[in-house]
């Protein structure tokens, strides 16, 4: 298949029938494309998932025929949404191709390389840049080694300058997106999953966590109630409108009822949410709790796809339990 067949089809792209270094980082742009963010998005969705990912990166990356360091890698496919299971495939095509092509020149500038990567030839470590035959500095080792000193000096001091600037980033530069009116999709943080159905079964209607390419349905929308919650309305091809509840009120609050798409009448009280901000400086996330039972909802399985969206008791450290509501 074309570069440009598979950029326009709907289909996953393969990192595996890439033959060069071009070849991959197209299939990386094309995970961009399915992903719908921007490159602040993906960097916002890097760190909540725990990697450093700058935009300035990102922006290098897609436009260098040259392959992107492991660390880079794992972070930007993961922030696109790929599920864990599938991160290897990206990981051994990279290294398959740098290998082919030798491993020196495989990160763009400002790349997040592995610890191993950047390993010297052997004797590379032994060598000197003094001329001398019995071992003893050359005219030129003092000056060599002065300039080197400088050089990583002044790497420190801008590295310094930059991770403070990224820890004290602003909620802009996080970009976790607040909740209003009108159709999102709903992301979780720390997976970068989206929430969506599995079709067909007996299991219908219930809601999980999973990719966000393909268009994934329902389509949801947020509408303001009375008191400060909100609905999760869905809407789907042909069936209209409906609404996003949790399946039971349980007596017991401990309980794990799961979260369920349907009809919205008869179930108001189990389809009211409050969405409250997480964090101040910077803002997390929003975590989204039951109304009428005032648990969050959560993800059973952790950062697995189609782990189930269920209701449970808010942590302290909303952990597993942000949620960012990106615009359509």
């Amino acid at each position: 298949m074309s570069e440009q067949g598979e950029a326009g089809s709907e289909a996953a792209p393969d990192p595996r029938r890439a033959g060069s270094a071009a070849e991959f980082v197209a299939r990386l742009r094309v995970l961009k494309d399915r992903s719908g963010l921007t490159c602040r998005e993906l960097s916002a969705r890097a760190e909540a998932l725990g990697h450093a990912l700058p935009r300035s990166t990102i922006a290098d990356m897609l436009s260098r025929a040259a392959l992107p360091s492991r660390g880079a890698l794992t972070a930007y496919v993961l922030a696109c949404g790929v599920p864990v299971g599938e991160l290897d495939r990206w990981t051994t095509a990279r290294d398959r191709l740098a290998g082919r092509a030798g491993d020196g020149a495989a990160a763009p500038p400002g790349g997040v390389r592995d610890d191993h990567a950047d390993a010297a030839e052997p004797g590379a470590a032994d060598a000197d840049p003094g001329d001398g035959a019995d071992g003893r500095d050359g005219p030129w080792a003092a000056w060599w080694r002065g300039a080197v000193t400088l050089v990583a000096l002044a790497g420190l001091v801008v590295a310094g300058t930059s991770v403070v600037a990224f820890v004290r980033g602003d909620d802009r530069d996080r970009h976790v997106v607040a909740p209003e009116p009108g159709d999102v999709r709903i992301r979780a943080m720390h997976s970068g999953l989206c929430l969506r159905e599995r079709g067909g079964g007996n299991r219908s209607g219930f809601v999980y966590q999973a990719s966000c390419a393909d268009a994934p349905l329902p389509r949801y929308s947020l509408t303001p109630l009375d008191g400060g919650l909100w609905r999760l309305v869905t809407r789907y091809p042909g069936f209209g409108v409906g609404c996003s509840a949790v399946d039971a009120s349980p007596d017991d609050p401990q309980r794990r009822a799961p979260l369920v798409n349907g009809e919205c009448g008869g179930r108001e009280g189990r389809a009211a949410f409050r969405i409250e901000r997480y964090g101040t400086d910077p803002v997390r996330g929003y975590r989204i709790r039951a109304a009428h039972s005032g648990l969050c909802l959560t993800p059973r399985g952790g950062t697995e796809e189609w782990a189930e969206i269920v209701q449970s008791p808010c942590t302290p450290d909303a952990k597993q339990q942000l949620f960012s509501f990106d615009r359509l």
